[in-house]
Order: structure tokens, then C-alpha cells, then sequence
């Protein structure tokens, strides 16, 4: 194991260790996790997962060492559903952003 390996090791355990000892506040496992190139954050996907361990931790006020048994069907729950009014503007308005759309079909669809 690398020294890198052994230092986030030793990071993990002492976030564990301190997320136990205090009260209304719970410790959510990487385990799984996809990391990005760089070795140190998670990509998009993997976010998402993350995410919903965080809700699962503190919608049951439960620390979460593992991942969901439910996590894929949840996450695939939730790229099926509709988009809400302003999630479909703010598609728009980035599709703009972007020079996708003209002005004209942004401010008329």
C-alpha cells in the first residue's frame, strides 16, 4: 500500500471515528465509488450514488458503511422521471449558454 493509500486510510478512519462520537452526525462509505482521473474525487456517476447515501444517512439518521442494496434502482428511478418546469428551463437555458439554441428559440419554446 502507498503512502497516499495509507494516508486516506487513516483519513477515512478518523472521519468514521469522529462522525460515531458525535451526535446527528453520520459517516456515508465511498466503498464502490468510481474515482475520476486524478485519483481523488468521484465522477458524475458515482456523485449521484454518493448522493443518495447521503439522503439515505440522513433521512433514517443512520450512518451508511456500505452501499444501498437499492442504490441502481433508485438512481434509475430517478433518470426516468420528467423534468420538472424549471428543470426544463434551466436545460434551455444552459443549451443556450452553450450556442445550441438561439435566443429566439429560448425565449419562444
Amino acid at each position: 500500500m502507498g503512502s497516499t493509500a495509507l494516508s486516506m486510510t487513516r483519513i477515512n478512519d478518523s472521519l468514521q471515528k469522529f462522525a460515531f462520537e458525535q451526535a446527528h452526525c453520520y459517516f456515508v462509505s465511498a466503498q464502490g465509488l468510481t474515482a475520476n482521473p486524478d485519483g481523488i474525487h468521484v465522477n458524475s456517476l458515482s456523485q449521484r450514488y454518493f448522493g443518495l447515501r447521503y439522503f439515505e444517512a440522513f433521512d433514517k439518521k443512520t450512518h451508511v458503511l456500505a452501499p444501498l442494496s437499492h442504490e441502481v434502482e433508485l438512481l434509475d428511478r430517478l433518470s426516468a422521471r420528467r423534468h420538472t418546469p424549471t428543470e426544463l428551463m434551466f436545460v434551455k437555458q444552459m443549451d443556450f449558454a452553450l450556442g445550441k439554441i438561439s435566443y429566439e428559440t429560448l425565449i419562444n419554446e
